[in-house]
């Protein structure tokens, strides 16, 4: 097979992040959340690699913190995005008539909804019942994973459509063997690469709506928890964005570099699954 440049480099990246955000936080030798009124506003130097913010948290301990945070939202999000997107994509595509009314009805309807309204009155009713934010901000990541799934349904059916037109799937059907068996050992084994592809690109589309809910008034308030949404727009005053250039380029370099290499992931992978299938062509 030939070498896959685009996936090494993604994983590369990635894994910089990764290790990053793992260690990081625990040799930077500050605590995020430790107020410190004379240290606010300071720009990158020895004593703070990347600055420090308006409440003189330390910014580098900060953005590899907030990445914890951020990527376990974006699993978060990944989960019902993929369960729920190749169950339904199985389902009418594999079962056809029997679940088409159903499935199509469901899944119109979800793709449909507007997300970003649908969101914030989640959030609103969320709200109501005294949640606490963190919880808050989980169950909206959660829905809107959710809500996203019949992206991946219309690819799932299709590709299902495909396989169960193989010779070899027809032969397991006429030998007898149970539907249940041949969708475990046939058909999701033949799924594995749309579905690996699919749920990466959906992580690091999370990672940026994290962001953008943020903007909106969804997401975790700046303090106790840094995530990279929470990092980002924390600025306040008319001439901070420009003299306090740090506290936003920073959050925004390791939000672009991880969704970057998350999409080089994608990509490669992608390539890597189409190189093996004209390899068994």
């Amino acid at each position: 097979m030939k070498k896959n440049p685009i996936l090494i480099i993604g994983c590369i990246i990635f894994t910089f992040v990764l290790v990053g955000i793992l260690i990081f936080p625990e040799i930077s030798g500050y605590e995020w959340g430790a107020l410190d009124g004379n240290a606010r506003f300071r720009p990158p130097s020895g004593e703070h690699l990347f600055g420090t913010t308006e409440q003189g948290f330390d910014l580098f301990t900060g953005i590899w913190q907030g990445g914890r945070m951020s990527l376990l939202l974006a699993l978060v999000g990944t989960i019902p995005y993929v369960c729920f997107g190749v169950f339904f994509g199985i389902l009418e595509g594999y079962f056809g008539n029997a679940a088409k009314a159903v499935v199509s009805s469901l899944t119109t309807f979800m793709y449909a909804i507007p997300l970003i309204p649908i969101l914030i009155i989640m959030n609103l009713f969320i709200a109501h019942f005294e949640v606490d934010s963190t919880m808050r901000v989980i169950l909206i990541i959660f829905f809107y994973g959710l809500f996203s799934s019949p992206v991946l349904y219309k690819v799932i059916k299709s590709e299902t459509m495909r396989i169960i037109s193989e010779e070899y799937m027809r032969a397991a059907e006429m030998s007898g063997t149970g539907k249940a068996r041949i969708i475990m050992r046939h058909l999701l084994p033949n799924l594995m690469s749309q579905i690996m592809v699919a749920a990466v690109q959906f992580v690091s589309q999370v990672i940026i709506v994290e962001v953008i809910l943020l903007f909106i008034g969804i997401g975790f308030p700046m303090g106790r928890i840094p995530t990279w949404g929470n990092l980002i727009p924390n600025l306040t005053g008319a001439n901070t964005f420009k003299e306090y250039y740090w506290i936003w380029f920073y959050p925004i370099m390791i939000v672009m570099l991880t969704t970057v290499s998350i999409k080089l992931i994608s990509e490669g992978l992608r390539v890597r699954f189409a190189q093996k299938r004209e390899g068994q062509a």
